[in-house]
């Protein structure tokens, strides 16, 4: 198990993060790598073909072994299209603390708006 020091450390050693999964809800690793200036490389797996779009990273589907090889390869001779501050930008503007407390309040103010409607 790594503390935050040394998950900063292993993620400035690289140039692309890969996290293949068969199944993942959100995969936060992949927001983090992002958030490093990483491009991602992951599977179609429930949660990073929501926010893996091509400028951030390659989507393969499960099990699909030699697209794996592909995308590897395929990061590592255009590696400098991918800009880490378009990277972090993008993690900031969808994943921040800041943006994350105001979806969850607007949920939360629609929430009381229909409990109100009820009554």
């Amino acid at each position: 198990m790594c503390n935050k020091q040394q998950m900063i450390e292993m993620y400035q050693k690289c140039d692309a993060f890969v996290l293949v999964s068969r199944a993942e809800t959100f995969c936060v690793v992949n927001i983090e790598a992002m958030a490093m200036g990483l491009p991602v490389i992951s599977t179609r797996c429930g949660g990073p073909e929501y926010y893996i779009d091509g400028t951030n990273g390659i989507l393969l589907d499960v099990d699909d072994f030699e697209g794996l090889v592909g995308a590897m390869n395929e990061i590592e001779r255009n590696i400098d299209t991918y800009k880490p501050e378009d990277l972090r930008e993008y993690v900031r503007a969808h994943y921040s603390g800041e943006v994350i407390a105001r979806q969850a309040e607007g949920i939360l103010q629609t929430a009381v708006k229909q409990k109100k409607n009820q009554k």
